[in-house]
């Protein structure tokens, strides 16, 4: 999910914004953790070149604007799932908006088309998501309670 200003919402002029340049948006929202880090990492979006299995992309959903990782192509059919999520989205090609470029955790831009980022994706995908997120709640709640 995506921070917007009170009173701006970006989201209604998106595509002209695309059209002139790179979007740089802060995200909210854990459904893109460990990558993404809420209200800190700060994410920027072009306009989309290809649509390609294992790229993150902007798309609208049930009413909400939402960044997560495409992990099947089913004819006009896109399926995403968040790196955080277990629960998986399908929507239609037509509700691509953008895809990502980079993103910035602190001062360090990452670009997601570097050998490193692109690595990371790989193992973190070959682990059981159902653990590495039970661990991480747990984790959370332990660092909050204390």
């Amino acid at each position: 999910m995506m921070e917007k200003d009170k009173g701006i919402n970006v989201f209604d002029d998106i595509d002209a914004l695309l059209e002139a340049s790179d979007v740089t948006l802060t995200v909210t929202g854990t459904s893109m953790w460990p990558f993404f880090k809420e209200n800190k990492t700060k994410v920027k979006l072009a306009k989309i070149t290809e649509i390609k299995k294992g790229k993150s992309y902007l798309f609208e959903f049930e009413g909400r604007h939402v960044i997560h990782r495409l992990v099947k192509i089913k004819g006009e059919d896109l399926i995403f799932r968040g790196d955080g999520n277990v629960k998986r989205e399908t929507v239609k090609k037509e509700s691509l908006i953008a895809e990502l470029v980079s993103y910035k955790n602190k001062k360090k831009e990452i670009f997601v088309t570097s050998k490193k980022y692109r690595f990371k994706v790989f193992i973190y995908r070959l682990l059981p998501r159902r653990i590495i997120i039970k661990l991480f709640k747990r984790i959370k709640w332990q660092t909050n309670n204390f």
